[in-house]
């Protein structure tokens, strides 16, 4: 039997989603069993810290 998902909402800011996934499960929103790996060759490592 497959799982119905719930729709992610759409978040005003960062913040808001950051708060949103803080206290809600993400399994009820998206199919892991899915999920594929990504490679992003190209990237290449920062000198500078992200803040």
């Amino acid at each position: 039997m497959r799982k119905l998902l719930k729709t992610i909402p759409v978040f005003a800011n960062e913040t808001e989603e950051q708060v949103f996934w803080e206290t809600h499960d993400s399994t009820e929103y998206l199919d892991w069993g899915k999920i594929q790996s990504v490679v992003l060759p190209n990237l290449k490592p920062t000198t500078q810290p992200s803040y």
